[in-house]
């Protein structure tokens, strides 16, 4: 039986803060990034990205800071993460990704 992956969420606070709620994965990622390129569209300014909430995460989470780093950047604008589980902290450190990603 194929395993599904939980439906992860993305919101918004009032400060422009980023929240990053549920499983990041090869099944949910793809729509989690279409939602961060909409509101990283109407969003002047470094955005900080909160990670507290996230379940679980395999290398398509990593992937997709990655891409949020770089659509920042293609902007002349920075991204930070906080909250940053472990899992994705260590998938950061053998891939050599913590500079990118702000981690070290």
């Amino acid at each position: 039986m194929a395993e599904t992956s939980s439906p992860a969420q993305v919101h918004v606070d009032e400060d422009g803060r980023l929240y990053l709620i549920g499983e990041l994965s090869f099944q949910t990622v793809p729509d989690v990034l279409i939602r961060c390129q909409d509101m990283l569209n109407g969003h002047a300014g470094d955005m900080q990205v909160n990670l507290e909430g996230v379940s679980r995460s395999d290398s398509a989470g990593l992937a997709l800071l990655v891409e949020l780093v770089r659509m920042k950047r293609a902007q002349g604008q920075a991204v930070t993460f906080s909250h940053v589980p472990e899992q994705m902290q260590a998938m950061a450190l053998v891939s050599r990704l913590e500079q990118v990603l702000g981690l070290h």
